[in-house]
């Protein structure tokens, strides 16, 4: 019993320091380490969630929005988000307070929006529609390969057209212009949100 409790210690220690080095890399823009970072997120160590939040936003508010689309069509596809993490377990809303500032919970909410599993992306979305520049990325997500996923976008959108500026407006339409040359063929839900409407 001894042995085994400190060998899952041995364990978790190391891929704590793994962790810390990918923040490390992130923060010298290498994004190669932003999947494994994002992983810091599911820790219950308050100091790696919020150096990985720092991180993430460190690189996420410098992207152009043509950079943040194709992370968007990129990101679940070169990561595997470490299979080992039940990823429905956790709930991002209770770490919240943890982050040095909301525009880092922002940045983390945004990213998770593009995670592999359906799930975290809807409560991603679903908890970013409240945030300022949250439109963009609640937009991409109208395309969204799960249905439950797409109808929770549009419910998200709709809340945040309500309140949202026009410059943010302004950067949805270059996320919702990808939306409908890529849309699915046996979904439109773009099409569904009167004001997205143009005269084509």
């Amino acid at each position: 019993m001894f042995w085994g409790k400190y060998e899952k210690e041995r364990l978790k220690r190391t891929y704590h320091a793994k962790l810390s080095q990918a923040i490390s890399r992130l923060e010298k823009m290498d994004m190669s380490s932003l999947s494994q970072v994002y992983c810091a997120v599911a820790t219950e160590d308050r100091k790696l969630v919020q150096s990985g939040g720092r991180a993430i936003g460190m690189v996420m508010k410098h992207m152009t929005m043509k950079q943040v689309i194709r992370l968007s069509e990129h990101f679940r596809q070169y990561t595997s988000m470490e299979w080992s993490i039940d990823w429905k377990e956790l709930d991002i809303r209770e770490k919240k307070d943890w982050y040095r500032s909301d525009r880092d919970y922002f940045w983390v909410l945004a990213l998770g929006s593009f995670h592999p599993k359906g799930y975290y992306r809807q409560v991603c979305l679903e908890e970013i529609a409240g945030y300022p520049n949250a439109l963009p990325f609640l937009v991409l997500r109208l395309n969204d390969w799960v249905g439950q996923v797409r109808l929770a976008a549009a419910r998200a959108v709709l809340t945040r057209l309500e309140i949202c500026p026009l410059d943010e407006l302004f950067m949805a339409m270059m996320a919702l212009d990808k939306v409908k040359r890529s849309g699915r063929k046996d979904d439109r839900t773009a099409d569904t949100l009167p004001v997205f409407h143009g005269n084509d």
